[in-house]
């Protein structure tokens, strides 16, 4: 009788929680969130790779000497394409989750809901209906599982994200914020020419001369500077491809088959009392 009490307080608070909706509410708040900061970090990454593009057509010359970077670049490139490849597919399952628990949490799934808590209860306290139970119970569990599931997986991939992942995205994409205003640095100076046509021997040495200190005092320091971010930011970018599989993708997943544990292995009925005959 105690059992059959708690399950049915349980079932009355599952329907006062649909009905109030305040859990799909925060559930879907986070899903917008991921998709902003997914989209942040998407287009920061697109602009570097505008950046490198245009850094990759460039090159630093002073009349037969010539510093060519492109070469450099190639590695990162093609990190940032499949990074985009990764962000395709990050906005496409952070969109179906979305339109999954808009559906989940319309009319029509609390509908389900209190169609499949009646129809338990009925089963529970109706003598007559026991013998539906079992059949009523696994809907009820079904219609639970489509209705709180993804929400209350996407709660407990927001917990994760708050207190481990956030902090790191953060970061990894200003990283390549930082990248990516170097790289326009590098095109604002990595192109120093020298006109010799109308200079006499005189002038033309201590052009050359001028260019080569320029070029070494800045250019070439911009350039070692600028690998050495090339190399970080390519750490940067693989680690905000695995941070946004593990936010977008398997974290949802994964919390979405340890709420599916909990209702079908842990949600159980109570166990008929044994008739007893004198």
């Amino acid at each position: 009788m105690t059992k059959k009490i708690l399950i049915t307080l349980g079932i009355i608070a599952a329907l006062i929680m649909a009905l109030i909706g305040t859990v799909d509410a925060f559930a879907v708040a986070q899903i917008d969130k991921s998709l902003v900061n997914a989209g942040v970090s998407f287009a920061a990454a697109r602009l570097l790779d505008a950046a490198l593009t245009t850094v990759q057509s460039l090159e630093g010359s002073i009349g037969v000497a010539s510093i060519q970077i492109g070469q450099l670049l190639n590695p990162i490139v093609d990190i940032i394409n499949n990074f985009a490849d990764i962000m395709a597919l990050a906005f496409a399952s952070l969109t179906l989750q979305r339109i999954l628990a808009l559906l989940f949490s319309s009319d029509v799934g609390n509908a389900l809901l209190v169609i499949s808590s009646v129809a338990l209860l009925a089963c529970l306290w109706i003598t007559k209906l026991s013998a539906y139970i079992n059949a009523a119970w696994t809907q009820f569990k079904i219609v639970f599982l489509l209705r709180f599931g993804l929400a209350l997986a996407l709660l407990l991939t927001s917990a994760i994200n708050h207190y481990a992942l956030d902090e790191q995205i953060n970061n990894n994409a200003h990283a390549v914020d930082a990248l990516t205003l170097q790289a326009d640095g590098i095109t604002a100076g990595i192109s120093v020419t020298t006109d010799t046509s109308t200079e006499d021997e005189g002038s033309l040495w201590q052009s050359v001369k001028n260019a080569t200190n320029a070029m070494t005092s800045g250019l070439i320091d911009k350039v070692k500077l600028f690998k050495t971010g090339v190399e970080h930011a390519i750490t940067n970018i693989i680690t905000l491809m695995a941070l946004f599989v593990l936010n977008t993708i398997l974290l949802p997943l994964g919390f979405f088959w340890f709420v599916k544990h909990l209702v079908f292995v842990n949600m159980t009925l109570p166990r008929p009392q044994a008739n007893t005959s004198s």
